[in-house]
């Protein structure tokens, strides 16, 4: 009898916490879904990539975005995001022996070289007939 006494007394404290919680989320229709960046305009990556790596990094030139490159003095600095077929890569910021030897969608944005990246699935971002976008937020 204590037992069910005091489950019940749980459960109605736990309802009387949640319920106000709950009445104040937006409502299904009423939520915007999420901005996708990657449908923003930003600068198209031409081919050909270098290969920069003997597995999976390659280099795209950007020197139009310099200014906002990651650096030795400021290794985080960069905002840019790149894009795969209108898909967000990541994580940016890479260790550039990462993306050479793992890839996977890593990348990094580096003053004076550009973007240095990897496709989603490792495939030669030349030859895979995807594109490739920067955009910078």
């Amino acid at each position: 009898m204590r037992y069910r006494l005091r489950h019940f007394a749980l459960v109605i404290l736990l309802f009387s916490v949640s319920t106000p919680i709950a009445a104040q989320t937006p409502k299904h229709g009423d939520r915007k879904p999420p901005v996708n960046p990657c449908h923003s305009k930003g600068v198209a990556l031409t081919r050909p990539f270098t290969k920069a790596f003997p597995a999976y990094g390659f280099l795209a030139a950007l020197p139009s975005l310099d200014k906002e490159a990651d650096s030795s003095d400021a290794p985080k600095q960069s905002k840019l995001i790149l894009c795969e077929n209108g898909k967000e890569l990541g994580p940016a910021h890479g260790v550039h022996a990462e993306i050479g030897q793992i890839g996977t969608g890593k990348y990094s944005h580096w003053t004076k070289i550009g973007i240095i990246f990897s496709a989603s699935d490792n495939s030669d971002p030349n030859v895979n007939g995807r594109t490739y976008k920067a955009v910078m937020p």
